[in-house]
């Protein structure tokens, strides 16, 4: 894996009028993020908002790349595989069912 993947960036992945997922890369570490407006948020939780954060640390991080790497090809983008992989609503379930899959330690926050 190279040096670029591990520069502190940060993706937009997916955007709609309920729903925002992005992607940070900061100081070796992945962060996951989302958060959910609206009307359904409201009936599920109480609140009109819902936020959460998946988040790897540094050797968990290398070990995600690689792991989407094997999936999309040595010559990958970053920015393209976590946008095929990610950029959708369920972003969270689907990293967290790959990092569960791949034995990869992640902490999942939420309010």
């Amino acid at each position: 894996m190279g040096q670029q993947e591990l520069i502190d960036e940060q993706y937009r992945l997916y955007e709609s009028d309920d729903t925002i997922v992005r992607a940070f890369i900061r100081n070796g570490k992945f962060l996951l993020t989302g958060q959910d407006f609206g009307e359904d948020v409201e009936r599920f939780t109480g609140r009109d908002e819902y936020e959460y954060f998946c988040e790897l640390d540094a050797r968990n991080t290398r070990t995600f790349i690689v792991t989407l790497k094997k999936r999309y090809g040595e010559t990958g983008n970053l920015k393209d595989m976590l946008k095929k992989e990610y950029g959708c609503k369920d972003a969270s379930v689907k990293f967290m069912r790959l990092c569960d899959d791949e034995k990869i330690r992640y902490d999942f926050h939420s309010f």
